[in-house]
C-alpha cells in the first residue's frame, strides 16, 4: 500500500427498507416525542406522540399516547388518540382504545376496538333518507 493512502471503511449494510425505521424491542420502554421516523415497530412499551408513515404494535407491545400515521397494524395494545389516514388493521390479538379516526378499517376475528370512533372522510355524504328526499324533490 502506498504511503499516505487511506483505506476506506465500508459502511455496514442495512436491510432493504429499514431506513427511517425505529424498533422498540421487547423489554424496552420509551417515553417522549418520536420525530423523523417513517416506521415505528413496537414490541416493548412506548408512551409518546408520533407522526409517521407506519405504526406496527406487535403482540406483547403497548403504545400509550397520540399517533398520526398513514397506516397502522395493531396486534398488541394501543391506548390514546390514533389517526390513520389509510388502512388500520387490528389483528386477532389487537386491542385499540381511545379516540380513533381512520379512513379504512380491517378487524380480524378476536380484535377489539373501543372508545370514540369515527371515519375520516373528505366529503360528508348525505344520509340515505336525505338522498331519497332530494330525489323526490327533483322529480
Amino acid at each position: 500500500m502506498a504511503r499516505g493512502a487511506e483505506t476506506a471503511k465500508e459502511a455496514p449494510e442495512r436491510e432493504p427498507g429499514t431506513e427511517g425505521t425505529l424498533i422498540v424491542g421487547e423489554g424496552i420502554q420509551v417515553k417522549g416525542e418520536i420525530q423523523s421516523c417513517d416506521k415505528l415497530i413496537v414490541e416493548g412499551k412506548v408512551e409518546a406522540s408520533l407522526e409517521a408513515a407506519e405504526l406496527t404494535v406487535r403482540e406483547g407491545g403497548v403504545y400509550h399516547g397520540k399517533a398520526v400515521v398513514k397506516s397502522a397494524s395493531i396486534d398488541g395494545r394501543f391506548d390514546g388518540d390514533l389517526t390513520v389516514d389509510g388502512l388500520l388493521t387490528i389483528q386477532a390479538g389487537g386491542r385499540v382504545s381511545g379516540a380513533l379516526r381512520y379512513r379504512d378499517l380491517k378487524i380480524e376475528r378476536g380484535g377489539r376496538l373501543s372508545g370514540d370512533i369515527d371515519l375520516l372522510d373528505d366529503a360528508v355524504a348525505p344520509a340515505p333518507q336525505e338522498e331519497r328526499l332530494e330525489e323526490a324533490a327533483a322529480r
